[in-house]
């Protein structure tokens, strides 16, 4: 995948995407400038859709309810069935202000009264004539993470089915009052001599695990579901799933045997009805997951986005993606002086990537002002074309759309695939490749799993009639290469992770003996200074958490001033400025923090800013506590203080993200004695900032980089300023070009 997504990443999806549902939303403002959809497209042509109704998911009826999280998305799903009336404004998983910006685009650009709707009453009253009755289920059995509920999931799935409204029973009764809808004791499934009554009330099947509820599930629905796809982990395209009457599962494939069972079972369905099948959503295990749907004839198709439904129905005006850097291409000269540039957006197989306006990167105000490839599967326009539209219209020339993973359309294993749908995918991304202008291709996933065969890539790509591949083979820098006649272009870093500070990362417990030689032995110091650092301490306490435990930088050689970002007796986060000894306070929160849990301190300087970030360590996002302009302090070294006997793990990274790509680049081209060529500067996750998109608050050693559009400039600038005329950043049509030139 254009990101190797950890598995604890997803499984945040289905965890700590509670925020989805509960997470507080502030008003829909416009951002600043010409990023915003609101913004940059200033089109008058706008669509009809009558009125549009949207809810913000702070109500707190919806707080820490799984059930009513899918009550929501059934029904956005049976309401959005013919045409867009429901929008839902959640905090979105990979992009935090995701929903924010499509409604104000929406509001902008569609010819409809927006009306918000303040409670689920409101909610309810409105739409209950688009359902026949009500079904009602028991949430409280648990899949294998904790959070999904697999009886709700089978809820939505038959009101996907039969038109009808899935509620957890404790508000059966409640909103049967409201609505005036009747509560079912039955419903039927099909039709005529294929059809099957089911209980309206689930609780009455008594079952006692996840998975035998999903066995049922697959057992008496599937063959009255979606014959062509169907829906597995990521419940936030639910209401797609119900739009199209899809079939619901999350399976523990990894360790369950039983659930590795009735996946195969499913898929074996699936590619008995077809020869290539879609698999909206995520698996557990990304290798094993994907690698397991592509043997059985599917592809994958992340989603981890909602409204799905919203975006797939809003009318488009264009049937065809265009390329703005097409209206220029046969201008462009290949000079064999200079060094082509690429930056790539990773996750380009994902319909994520498009929707969260790629982890917010596609809303930062520097976009434009660098050539920047960004994730666009090439099937969006088919799926999504009003999601298109919008990229058509606020894209620049600087901003080129691919696809990667193997698929024009999604996430696969090419190796694996049965011939059949091999040839499928092919006949498919044919069409793909001409409605979205997209004549190149990423392997990416050949990579992923395992050695790339570049005879069989050479000819799939001939089979497909795209002019070149690009993706990661093997070679230890950007590189050229003629497959049987196939320009194929190896990238070589994918995902470049931030590089330690000399001094290796160290764990130690407290009461360690300082090594300065100042007597303090609480406190060990660095003796090594920098100008910019990205502080990173992982803190565990075993006992007790009186007492002080921090992170500190820019320390003198005094060890009289520095910043510290501190944990203040098991109940506090604090940053303080110490300047000749002299103590302030910068910021101060309370906090909780409990025995034997990992909690990270992270405390960014770069000579004008102090940011600090905390949270528990291994759970996705940490939070931001501050961003203060400071520049009392612009070097220093770094340590670690304590009062107590913590145990704690710190990390030191030197560099500014912009300036390792930097350094990176130049290590590929003029270092190694070339005189011009090719490289891929950057292939990975290209962000609005550090505290929006899903990822942790910035980066630290062994993560992936983050870097935004406004960085990717600055390295630009640099190159410029110590190599005039040597460096040019384009799109990738331009890079493929120029490969071919260098070939």
């Amino acid at each position: 995948m254009g990101v190797v997504i950890l598995t604890l990443i997803k499984r945040i999806s289905c965890v700590v995407l509670i925020a989805l549902i509960m997470s507080a939303f502030s008003a829909c403002e416009p951002g600043n400038g010409r990023s915003d959809p609101s913004d940059s497209s200033k089109s008058n042509d706008k669509k009809t859709a009558g009125v549009i109704y949207y809810i913000r998911t702070e109500n707190p009826v919806f707080s820490g309810s799984y059930g009513l999280a899918i009550t929501l998305k059934s029904i956005q799903g049976i309401v959005n069935r013919d045409k867009p009336r429901l929008f839902i404004v959640s905090d979105s998983f990979a992009y935090s202000e995701a929903d924010k910006k499509w409604l104000e685009y929406y509001k902008k650009t569609m010819d409809s009264e927006f009306v918000e709707l303040k409670t689920i009453d409101q909610l309810l009253i409105t739409f209950k004539d688009h359902f026949k009755g009500i079904i009602k289920f028991n949430d409280s059995v648990k899949s294998y993470n904790g959070w999904i509920s697999p009886l709700a999931d089978t809820a939505a799935v038959i009101a996907g089915l039969t038109d009808t409204m899935p509620v957890p029973f404790t508000s059966a009764d409640k909103y049967a009052e409201i609505t005036g809808l009747k509560i079912l004791e039955s419903v039927e499934v099909g039709a005529g001599d294929k059809k099957k009554t089911i209980p309206g009330d689930l609780n009455t099947l008594n079952f006692k695990t996840g998975l035998d509820i999903y066995n049922w599930q697959v057992d008496n629905l599937m063959e009255f579901a979606n014959q062509r796809e169907y829906l597995a982990l990521n419940w936030e395209g639910m209401d797609y799933a119900v739009q199209k009457k899809m079939l619901f599962i999350d399976l523990n494939i990894i360790s369950d045997v039983k659930c590795r069972e009735l996946e195969d079972k499913v898929n074996r369905y699936f590619h008995s009805k077809n020869d290539l099948f879609d698999v909206w959503g995520w698996t557990e295990d990304e290798y094993i997951g994907v690698n397991r749907i592509s043997n059985a004839g599917g592809f994958l198709r992340n989603i981890a986005s909602g409204n799905l439904l919203f975006h797939a129905v809003v009318p488009s005006k264009i049937k065809q993606f265009k390329q703005k850097s097409s209206n220029s291409i046969n201008d462009f000269k290949v000079d064999r002086n200079k060094f082509y540039i690429s930056f790539m957006v990773s996750e380009a197989d994902t319909a994520k990537s498009p929707i969260s306006f790629s982890h917010g990167g596609y809303m930062e105000a520097g976009r434009g002002s660098v050539a920047i490839n960004w994730g666009m599967p090439a099937n969006t326009i088919v799926d999504f074309p009003a999601v298109a539209e919008y990229y058509q219209n606020t894209a620049t020339e600087n901003d080129y759309f691919y696809t990667s993973g193997g698929h024009y359309g999604g996430y696969v294993n090419l190796n694996a695939l049965p011939e059949v749908s091999l040839n499928k995918m092919i006949e498919e991304g044919k069409r793909f490749a001409q409605l979205s202008d997209q004549p190149y291709l990423d392997y990416f996933s050949t990579f992923v799993f395992g050695s790339t065969d570049t005879n069989f890539l050479a000819d799939y790509a001939k089979r497909l009639g795209v002019k070149g591949l690009i993706g990661r083979h093997k070679n230890p820098a950007t590189a050229v290469e003629d497959w049987n006649g196939v320009l194929a272009v190896d990238r070589y870093y994918s995902y470049p992770e931030r590089s330690i500070a000399f001094d290796n990362a160290v764990d130690v417990k407290g009461g360690f003996v300082d090594n300065t030689g100042t007597g303090d032995k609480n406190y060990r110091l660095y003796d090594r200074e920098y100008g910019y650092m990205a502080l990173d301490a992982d803190v565990t306490y075993n006992a007790g958490a009186g007492g002080i435990t921090a992170v500190r930088g820019f320390i003198s050689d005094d060890n009289k001033s520095y910043y510290e970002l501190r944990i203040v007796n098991g109940f506090k986060v604090e940053v303080v400025k110490v300047i000749d000894g002299k103590e302030t306070v910068l910021h101060s929160e309370r906090k909780v923090i409990k025995m034997n849990v990992d909690y990270n301190l992270r405390l960014y300087l770069d000579g004008k800013t102090v940011s600090a970030a905390f949270g528990q360590a291994g759970h996705g996002k940490k939070e931001y506590l501050c961003k203060i302009k400071d520049s009392s302090l612009t070097k220093g070294k770094y340590g670690i203080y304590t009062s107590n006997q913590a145990k704690m793990k710190l990390k030191c990274v030197p560099l500014e993200v912009w300036r390792e790509v930097y350094n990176n680049i130049v290590r590929e081209t003029v270092d190694s004695g070339k005189s011009g060529g090719v490289c891929c500067g950057f292939y990975g996750l290209i962000v609005q900032d550090y505290e929006t998109s899903q990822f942790d608050v910035e980066t630290v050693h062994d993560e992936w980089m983050l870097i935004t559009p406004s960085q990717l400039k600055k390295v630009m600038d640099e190159l410029e300023k110590n190599y005039p005329g040597r460096f040019e950043d384009v799109t990738l049509d331009r890079f493929m070009k120029a490969a071919a030139e260098f070939k």
